[in-house]
């Protein structure tokens, strides 16, 4: 049985009698994004299509964490001009547009969002986009972001539990945008009375950004406070009723954040953790890649090296628990292209032959192109 298939049968299962589904991925556009971030969109796409195909209602969620902290510096972008920016919102973070090309773009994250985002859609996928600090900005998270301070010391026990992570009495699991200098990366929660947050710019903080020392105290809400990762995933998955969520095999790890997400969601948040997907890494030349550090191949130079339905073909053709390797110097374009007119030829000629060759195939490709097809040889 081919894969997404299999998957959905489970979820059916998992949910029974459950008509509507939210699924759920994100990614933090720290820099252009690498071509393996690619696999998770399509994991969710294609398990989003074959629900809805299954008479199912899937709504496929796609977030960009542009209120993360810019924490890496991609080798391609001027240091001189972007290293006084570390520590700070990647919304915040100038647009590299002039200096790279493309569109002109809002801010950083956008700039490379929007890069990703045109090779999603070029491929078939066209998910509903949202941006983390417009729903910090909103309100979506207060009541969590309340909760969350209420329980530090739960959430405190859970760390050390799970992953063996022993954070002191006085840690708090929650950054602020610093008055003074607009980092999120540097401070420090110091204090918290219900309704406003005590915290400290630290200089040395972290190795990739310096705080400027400042103390203050500010309301955490409407945008000015920001969860750390292994908090906030779990809080994304209760705010947005999240029900389906994959995950790389590095968050699914023992012990990992997949794990400690877990926790809070029934123990803080009393909430139902979604159903995993765990999938592998997408290796470039045997290397696992960094968009902050600029390491590995970007989708956008992939695009541009072979035609969107054999990049979706290459993405689609592996169950999610096993690893793609894509190396451009090697056989793997060639015999991608040699394994993508296979497929085809069980799907428009050979009927019944080889049925998940056949599912690969139609899940690999666009309606338009299938219907293409289907005109040329009638």
């Amino acid at each position: 049985m081919f894969w997404a298939d299999e998957i959905v049968e489970n979820i059916i299962k998992s949910f029974p009698g459950k008509e509507n589904f939210i699924i759920r991925d994100e990614k933090t556009p720290s820099g252009r994004v690498h071509i393996g971030s690619m696999r998770g969109v399509v994991v969710h796409g294609v398990i989003a299509q074959a629900l809805n195909e299954s008479g199912k209602n899937a709504r496929f969620i796609y977030e960009f964490n542009d209120a993360d902290p810019m924490d890496g510096l991609p080798v391609y972008l001027n240091k001189e001009k972007y290293i006084k920016y570390m520590g700070k919102p990647l919304k915040d973070v100038p647009s590299p547009h002039e200096e790279l090309g493309g569109e002109q773009a809002l801010n950083y994250a956008e700039y490379f969002a929007n890069e990703f985002l045109d090779v999603i859609r070029e491929i078939g996928f066209d998910p509903e986009i949202i941006y983390s600090s417009d729903l910090y900005q909103k309100g979506h998270y207060d009541k969590w972001i309340r909760k969350i301070l209420d329980n530090k010391d739960a959430i405190r026990k859970i760390y050390q539990e799970v992953s063996g992570s022993e954070k002191p009495k006085d840690w708090y699991p929650l950054q602020v945008v610093c008055q003074n200098c607009g980092k999120v990366g540097t401070t420090k929660v110091t204090d918290w009375d219900g309704e406003k947050v005590k915290y400290r710019c630290v200089p040395d903080l972290v190795e990739w950004a310096e705080g400027c020392g400042h103390e203050g105290e500010v309301s955490p809400f409407g945008g000015r406070g920001k969860l750390p990762w292994k908090v906030e995933w779990p809080v994304k998955w209760s705010s947005m009723k999240v029900d389906i969520e994959g995950s790389g095999k590095d968050h699914c790890a023992s012990g990992g954040s997949h794990d400690i997400g877990e926790e809070v969601c029934k123990k803080i948040l009393d909430m139902p953790v979604p159903f995993n997907i765990p999938y592998e890494f997408f290796l470039f030349g045997g290397a696992k890649m960094s968009s902050s550090k600029g390491m590995g191949a970007s989708v956008k130079e992939v695009s541009e090296t072979i035609p969107p339905e054999i990049l979706r073909f290459l993405m689609v053709r592996k169950k999610p628990n096993q690893p793609i390797e894509f190396n451009p110097e090697g056989p793997t374009i060639p015999n991608l292209f040699d394994h993508h007119d296979e497929a085809a030829d069980y799907y428009f000629h050979r009927k019944g032959e080889f049925e998940d060759m056949e599912r690969v195939f139609y899940f690999s490709q666009e309606e338009q192109y299938i219907s293409r097809q289907k005109l040329l040889l009638e």
